[in-house]
């Protein structure tokens, strides 16, 4: 089989996903970098799953099942998150991740496969491609995570959120009182409705 632009890009997009997973799997933030850094991360997980579906010298298989299934699990991740459900978006993210980890294990560990044999055929050539993309993937998440970007995008949230805001619906405030938002209830853990004592 010979290297094609289909499997360039679905290599390279593959090696993004395992690279950024853990990133945001493990931050215990969960900040604009964690948005960045997981747009990107399921922008390349689309095209790992989409490019799987060119790659077929034996037909369909089960790993064609599994992108089509990875691809509903991220669709479905994104609209928990929208709808504010943590616990859901976090099952859908994490499977779709350790999907791909099973498929990466096929890939490399199968003798056939295009990874196992770059590895005894050229192991230079896979070494540094593999060094530039986990590079490239470093200076991405260092650059997403960087101090001053976060304070960056929240001040431009709160612009966001003023511009929206109707003249209508907004509080009026006498000079020197506050208004505090009422903060919606986090669903990443139960709600407890006792008191406590």
């Amino acid at each position: 089989m010979e290297t094609t632009a289909v499997i360039a890009a679905h290599a390279v997009a593959a090696t993004v996903v395992i690279t950024l997973g853990p990133i945001n799997l493990l931050r215990r933030r969960r900040d604009a970098a964690h948005r960045l850094i997981g747009r990107v991360w399921a922008a390349a997980m689309a095209i790992t799953c989409v490019s799987a579906f060119g790659i077929r010298p034996d037909g369909l298989t089960w790993l064609h099942g599994l992108a089509a299934f990875t691809l509903l699990s991220i669709a479905v991740g994104i609209v928990n998150i929208r709808r504010r459900n943590v616990r859901g978006h976090r099952a859908n993210m994490v499977g779709a991740y350790f999907g791909t980890l099973i498929a990466f294990g096929f890939a490399a560990l199968a003798p056939d496969r295009l990874i196992a044999r770059m590895a005894t055929d050229s192991p230079l050539a896979l070494l540094g491609i593999t060094a530039l993309i986990l590079a490239s993937c470093a200076a991405f998440a260092s650059l997403a995570m960087a101090p001053g970007r976060a304070a960056q995008t929240q001040a431009t949230r709160l612009r966001t959120d003023r511009a929206r805001r109707s003249p209508l619906t907004a509080p009026t405030v006498a000079q020197g009182d506050s208004v505090q938002k009422e903060r919606p209830p986090r669903r990443d853990r139960p709600i407890s409705t006792t008191g406590t004592t």
